[in-house]
């Protein structure tokens, strides 16, 4: 039993997930099915006018026109809410008018068949699956309990669906319902296995694999994607590690990564993992939006003592602004102060080698 129930809640956690994932997709397909249902229901309409059918003509034309207000609905909340508690109301009433009036000589029974995948699929596959649970019970009790005949709308209706299809459709419908669970629980985890690859596909895109910092794909999309508004402070704080090459040429490279993971293990420290970036080689970046002008000072020299207590350098280039709008505009400019830090640091590197030479 325990296994059983941790499948279920394992089955339900996928479900959410490709949902979340495949949001706009599933409402826009959610949007089609009711267009269509909505017209189809019309059609019946017309057919019912022909044919003096008045229960079924208020069931299809009521139908047609909640399907069709859930479908304007599905515009304002733009989410697929209006269109699963349409469904759920229209075939959760409509089913059963079918079943009970055995409307077009029984034959509207059958819609009951093919509703069990459409919701499931293209609508909800919780409201499909309650649907169907309450299908099933509804067939049971009024198809094959004795005495439940007498909830049928049309009295010839025993008549009309017959003996053998009065004690076996619940049963069939039975079997359909298990199929339709099994075929659409199997595409909802294939589907969930194949966003879960891309995912991981698309992470490792714009993961330096290295430092497993965010990279500079990550922090193009950032630059072009995000918006800031008016007013808003922006931190940029463009790093480059000093004496990586010499570092590499008289230690070995395995000391080098080193140096590039301390250097991302105290950005993230006081930046964050979210808002730190390895744009390669040895330059990083860190973003951030809120911080005061005395934060983002304070965090940026914390950062470049911490490297120096640990043995490392790093030249960097900060701008704090609320005026600008444009990230790439403000890395550009921090990325020039980090070159004008970088080449001092150098130039005082080579002086004090001169001016020790000279001492000796």
């Amino acid at each position: 039993m325990k296994t059983v129930l941790n499948f279920i809640r394992r089955f339900l956690e996928m479900e959410k997930y490709v949902t979340e994932r495949r949001e706009k997709e599933i409402l826009r397909t959610q949007r089609i099915v009711a267009a269509i249902a909505s017209v189809g229901f019309l059609i019946f309409s017309v057919i019912n006018i022909s044919q003096d059918s008045d229960l079924m003509l208020v069931a299809t034309l009521g139908g047609s026109v909640a399907l069709a207000v859930a479908y304007g609905l599905s515009f304002v909340t733009k989410n697929g809410t209006p269109l699963r508690w349409g469904f759920s109301l229209v075939l959760g009433v409509l089913i059963p008018i079918f079943i009970l009036t055995a409307g077009n000589d029984g034959f509207a029974a059958l819609w009951v068949v093919l509703v069990s995948y459409i919701v499931m699929n293209s609508i909800d596959f919780r409201t499909g699956f309650i649907l169907n649970v309450f299908y099933f019970l509804f067939l049971t009790v009024v198809f094959l309990i004795p005495g439940c005949d007498a909830l049928f709308i049309n009295a010839n209706a025993p008549a009309i669906y017959g003996e053998e299809f009065l004690k076996r459709f619940p049963f069939f419908f039975l079997i359909n319902f298990a199929f339709a669970t099994y075929i659409i629980g199997s595409i909802r985890v294939y589907q969930y296995r194949l966003l879960e690859h891309q995912a991981k596909l698309e992470d490792l895109s714009i993961r330096d694999l290295n430092t497993n910092l965010y990279n500079r794909n990550a922090y193009i999309h950032l630059c072009n994607e995000r918006e800031i508004k008016a007013g808003q402070a922006v931190t940029v704080v463009y790093m480059d590690a000093n004496g990586l090459h010499e570092l590499n040429n008289e230690k070995g490279h395995a000391a080098g990564d080193l140096m590039l993971h301390t250097i991302a293990d105290v950005a993230k420290e006081y930046f964050g993992e979210k808002s730190t970036y390895r744009l390669g080689g040895d330059e990083f970046v860190s973003f951030s939006l809120d911080l005061t002008k005395a934060e983002a000072e304070e965090k940026t020299d914390l950062v470049v003592k911490k490297l120096e207590g640990l043995g490392y350098s790093v030249s960097a280039g900060l701008v704090w602004t609320n005026t600008q709008t444009n990230i790439t505009d403000i890395t550009t400019e921090a990325n020039t102060i980090m070159l004008k830090n970088k080449a001092a640091y150098y130039s005082a590197k080579q002086n004090d080698r001169r001016r020790r030479a000279s001492d000796n």
